[in-house]
């Protein structure tokens, strides 16, 4: 919920993100956010106490595909571990990935953002489109309201399709290799 409140002030601080649906939008992603989350909290509660989990202590087995070393611990135990090596390039790797992945997110954002500005920016020098057409055309000619939404709706679609993308290539193909690396 703290992001869309972000969007929401930075909204009101200049014209840049678009109309006042942008507001309205920031503020219902912050109140179902929280409802969602609270819901959440509220269903698990209960299928705890259905479930009869309420005293239930959750001791974590051993993952059968973890590859480490052996070695005995302080308690006497045999346990598996990682070399502080392989361990560290697994971190480092997952890390850079993972700010690639951002990265590419915020970008597919900005260059939304610049297309529909551009896009504005062409619509209001070009005199056809903002109706002082030297020669009248016998068709109307769209208003510069029309141009604008229609630009702001490509390129939020655009930024949309590019984060759904993103996020497949991410969930499906790099989180799965990182996991079983």
């Amino acid at each position: 919920a703290v992001v869309p409140c972000l969007v929401c002030l930075a909204a009101q601080a200049g014209t840049s993100f678009g109309n006042d649906t942008v507001m309205t939008l920031c503020l219902w992603m912050c109140l179902w956010t929280t409802l969602h989350e609270e819901l959440w909290k509220r269903k698990e509660s209960e299928l705890v106490w259905a479930w009869d989990l309420v005293d239930f202590e959750y001791v974590e087995k051993p993952r059968l595909d973890f590859h480490g070393d052996l070695w005995l611990s302080p308690a006497g135990q045999p346990e598996t571990y990682f070399a502080w090596g392989p361990y560290l390039l697994k971190l480092v790797v997952s890390l850079l990935l993972a700010a690639f992945f951002v990265s590419l997110s915020v970008g597919a954002c900005i260059l939304a953002h610049q297309f529909r500005l551009t896009m504005g920016c062409l619509t209001m020098t070009d005199p056809v489109v903002a109706g002082q057409s030297p020669t009248p055309s016998p068709s109307p000619s769209p208003s510069v309201e029309t141009c604008h939404w229609a630009f702001s709706m490509a390129a939020n679609s655009f930024n949309g399709l590019a984060v759904v993308i993103i996020d497949f290539v991410w969930t499906m193909a790099v989180a799965v290799r990182l996991t079983r690396w």
